[in-house]
């Protein structure tokens, strides 16, 4: 689990940058050619959704913009409007801010209780040792609500069936956004990405549990087909419901907010299933709306 949770997170910081480095002249410059509007972007409450959080942008500039929009149905922009009036505080990787538009919805699982949690955990295990002997240990994290097992089912590879889908989601540490304070003005990937798993492995199942409440719970989805798993999503985000259909979630982005040297990439992404990749043991997904910040 160490080694997947490092891996896992030093990946997803190197699609932004492998080594980004400030340029602290252009700021000051910036700060000291426009102290007015500086001040003025200030004084704006942290929960003002129109306008970029960090100094430098346009009064009135809404923080977000779409810079991938192939859907024809007004989701791209109606999401669109959805960020624009999200608190700060909301923008997570590993949960949705409010949504206020009734059109737009998150999918529900239903839970997994009782004798079926040990049942579907079977199914979807993946790890070095054999079930039987890690069974005893995960039956706890479930008992303790550290994992969590929910299913729905949903046409998730555009043959007109629906497949059963399970969702585990577990506390991890790339749900917390990185800090301006753990990066300072030169990011090195590998060293900051060892120290946030060294932290996070310092804590308690019941410490990791409360960041998780704070800062959503990591999501992995698997394909189930009479009781044999037929594979896994891409997706790690949560999933929407707009006019009927289902559309994954792409959030790694939010995990950068607050460094600015690394929040210029895409911050969320809302895809369509592609279809099932039989040679990957995958299901694919085609992003059709994307979002920037507004710089």
């Amino acid at each position: 689990n160490k080694e997947a949770a490092l891996a896992a997170y030093t990946l997803s910081v190197q699609l932004f940058s492998t080594k980004v480095r400030a340029d602290s002249v252009q700021r000051l410059t910036r700060a000291i050619a426009e102290p007015k509007q500086n001040a003025e972007i200030t004084k704006q409450p942290a929960t003002k959704t129109y306008t970029q959080h960090h100094a430098g942008n346009k009064l009135h500039l809404p923080r977000f913009k779409l810079s991938r929009n192939h859907l024809d149905n007004g989701l791209c922009e109606a999401f669109l409007a959805e960020l624009n009036q999200s608190p700060w505080d909301e923008l997570l990787s590993c949960k949705l801010p409010t949504i206020h538009n009734p059109d737009i919805r998150e999918l529900v699982f239903t839970p997994i209780e009782g004798e079926r949690i040990k049942e579907i955990d079977q199914l979807i295990y993946r790890g070095r040792q054999a079930w039987e002997q890690t069974w005893p240990e995960r039956e706890k994290d479930y008992q303790l609500g550290y994992f969590r097992l929910g299913e729905a089912f949903f046409d998730a590879n555009n043959d007109g069936k629906k497949e059963h889908v399970i969702r585990r989601l577990m506390p991890l540490q790339t749900c917390r956004p990185l800090e301006k304070g753990e990066a300072g003005n030169d990011v090195d990937v590998v060293s900051m990405s060892r120290s946030r798993v060294k932290q996070w492995e310092a804590m308690t199942k019941k410490q990791q549990l409360q960041q998780a409440e704070m800062n959503g719970f990591y999501s992995s989805y698997t394909i189930l087909e009479k009781n044999y798993k037929k594979g896994t999503f891409s997706a790690k985000g949560r999933i929407l419901i707009y006019q009927d259909k289902i559309y994954p979630t792409y959030p790694s982005g939010m995990s950068f907010k607050n460094i600015p040297d690394l929040n210029h990439s895409t911050w969320f992404s809302i895809a369509e299933f592609s279809g099932h990749i039989s040679s990957k043991n995958t299901y694919g997904a085609t992003p059709v709306c994307s979002y920037k910040l507004n710089k």
